[in-house]
């Protein structure tokens, strides 16, 4: 059901819909998600949206997190937020290097067997 909702949608409009959700925010300024402190309110937990999208798409969940690390309305969030995507690059180059690995070790054993014939 969730990816019939998103098929089709640009990346940066898929984040647009996800911070609609997050904070509530339809235009930049809408005054609707500014308390009567002048802050915008969270309404939705930013890293358990962010397990939610990894479940489903790695790489756009790095993008959200990259989208939203630096929003004011975080607050004590934004550490955990970068510790985040810190983690995310992580296992995303020790992703590459395994699967590089592996398309050498490949490579190798191809140039030994044209050397055997």
């Amino acid at each position: 059901m969730i990816k019939t909702a998103f098929e089709g949608k640009k990346d940066e409009d898929l984040i647009h819909e996800i911070l609609t959700l997050f904070i509530g925010e339809q235009t930049p300024t809408s005054p609707s998600t500014i308390d009567s402190t002048g802050q915008r309110s969270i309404k939705l937990d930013p890293i358990a949206i962010y397990e939610f999208l990894k479940k489903n798409n790695r790489d756009f969940a790095v993008k959200y997190l990259d989208h939203i690390c630096f929003r004011p309305e975080l607050g004590p969030k934004q550490r955990e937020i970068h510790n985040q995507i810190v983690y995310a690059y992580c296992d995303r180059l020790k992703e590459l290097a395994n699967e590089l690995k592996r398309l050498i070790r490949n490579s190798q054993q191809e140039v030994y067997q044209g050397i055997e014939c």
